[in-house]
């Protein structure tokens, strides 16, 4: 497959006209009588060198952990999961409001096929 060639058109471009230029009046410059600064020889000052601050030590405090059951009374609540914790009523609280919405939908359901 050959590409295809671009077209060209011709275009005039029309040509710049000079556009005339208005005299400007520039004042001159007269010279004055200004001293000239002649520069000396005078010793430049060499920076001196900083002594570098030395660090600080840095201190690592090390703490024995204790031993685990060391001191402390064994926790045989089992956490979260305890069951000797929850009250019976708070229990069936929690089974409602996780199955609630479920059991709603479905009587909703039901509701709608009967009437």
């Amino acid at each position: 497959i050959e590409p295809t060639p671009m077209p060209t058109f011709a275009v005039a471009i029309p040509a710049a006209t000079p556009k005339p230029i208005a005299a400007v009046a520039t004042a001159v410059p007269v010279p004055t009588n200004t001293a000239v600064v002649i520069p000396t020889n005078t010793p430049v000052p060499v920076p001196t060198q900083v002594p570098a601050p030395t660090p600080e030590p840095v201190v690592v405090v090390v703490t024995a952990t204790p031993e685990p059951g060391a001191g402390e009374e064994p926790n045989e609540s089992g956490g979260c999961m305890a069951v000797s914790d929850i009250d019976p009523l708070t229990g069936t609280a929690n089974v409602l409001a996780m199955i609630g919405p479920l059991l709603l939908l479905g009587a909703f359901r039901g509701y709608r096929k009967f009437f």
